[in-house]
Formats: C-alpha cells, structure tokens, sequence
C-alpha cells in the first residue's frame, strides 16, 4: 500500500517538475526571441555587406541618422567661429 502511495507521488513529482523544465524552457527561448533577435538581425546585415540591396539599406539608415548633424560646412564654420 505504501508502495503505492510512494509511486503515485513520485509520479506527480516527475510530470510537475517536466512541466516546470519546459515553462523555464519557453520563458528562456521567449526572453532571446524579444532581446537578441533584433542585434542578430543587424550583425548578420553588417556581415552580408556584399549583397547590393544591405548596401542601400545602410546608406540610408546613415542618411536618416546623420540628417539631424549639421552640414560639414556648417561645423566647419562653428568651430572657426568659436575658436576665434
């Protein structure tokens, strides 16, 4: 009888403690999918610079970030006046 008893819990045991392992399994594949798969996107992106199509890509993501900078000439003209 004991024996029986000592099964069964064994049993609820191992399918709790499978059911944790894949809860942990799936909240550890979640927090990568959410953190890490946008900078793997750009390094891979970085990596296939050959490919025509990432070069436009990145000439205009340069483009879009650089526009709030001020112009060369313009720096140019801001240091000499602030030096002076």
């Amino acid at each position: 009888m004991s024996q029986d008893i000592s099964k069964n819990t064994l049993k609820i045991f191992f399918i709790k403690l499978i059911a944790i392992t894949f809860s942990i399994i799936a909240i550890i594949n979640i927090t990568y999918n959410l953190i890490f798969a946008e900078k793997w996107e750009n390094i891979n992106t970085l990596l296939t610079i050959n490919n025509k199509e990432n070069i436009k890509q990145i000439k205009n993501k340069i483009r879009i970030e650089s526009s709030g900078l001020p112009d060369n000439r313009e720096l140019g003209r801001w240091l000499f006046c602030n030096n002076h």
